[in-house]
């Protein structure tokens, strides 16, 4: 069995993140960093690094740091992305495992919320990843009072595809999408900028399109507050 498989079948981390969207829901959490969320980030991250053809080694790396990237939410959103990585070190410590990229792994999940100067593929690709994860399922309860995000129940389908030249990430939405409120919620430039540096790094150029249309990206600001 390989080791993202090992750690994956882990009841102890299901239960974490089970433990997490149940927080969530009970105090009013906008956005799900549950069990669902962290295996859409895991399916994202392997589709973006496989298109880029890196080693399996390097693959499962960043797929086991897709994996464990929101242990940290269990105490709450702030400080997360640290002491998920304080998690991983003594959880790896625990479980005896030793990896050739173990330190970009936890530099992976120390930096996904707002490490956009990376230099690092491996923590570029899972902040894209995360990012990216703005459907229907990553919408919690209180999140559909919550206007921008309540948006996200209307984008139905992410994909991202590489070229020699470009990043195209593609949204497809329901004809019920309010995109003026979208844009507006605070999120969104970190996706768009979350985009721009991925691209930056594997010298692409970023192209976004929305139900097939060029959705222009602006250039962002430093956001002020990551998720």
């Amino acid at each position: 069995m390989k080791l993202f498989e090992r750690i994956h079948q882990d009841t102890e981390i299901r239960q974490i993140y089970d433990a997490i969207g149940q927080m969530e829901d009970e105090e009013a959490g906008w956005a799900y960093h549950n069990w669902f969320h962290v295996t859409n980030v895991v399916a994202m991250t392997e589709m973006i690094l496989k298109q880029l053809a890196v080693s399996e080694e390097y693959l499962e790396a960043a797929k086991i740091a897709a994996l464990l990237h929101d242990v940290g939410a269990l105490q709450g959103k702030a400080g997360h992305a640290l002491r998920g990585k304080q998690f991983a070190e003594a959880y790896f410590r625990k479980q005896k495992i030793c990896l050739p990229y173990q330190e970009e792994i936890l530099s992976s999940i120390e930096n996904h919320s707002n490490g956009f100067d990376s230099e690092e593929l491996m923590t570029l690709a899972l902040i894209i990843s995360d990012k990216l994860d703005i459907t229907a399922s990553r919408v919690a309860k209180a999140g559909y009072f919550v206007p921008g995000m309540r948006q996200f129940q209307f984008l139905k389908k992410i994909e991202i595809m590489l070229s020699e030249q470009e990043v195209c990430v593609s949204f497809t939405a329901e004809e019920e999408l309010d995109l003026e409120e979208l844009n507006a919620f605070y999120f969104m430039p970190k996706v768009l900028k979350a985009i721009a540096a991925f691209s930056e790094k594997i010298q692409r150029r970023p192209i976004v399109l929305l139900n097939k249309q060029e959705w222009p990206v602006p250039k962002q600001k430093n956001p002020s507050t990551v998720h």
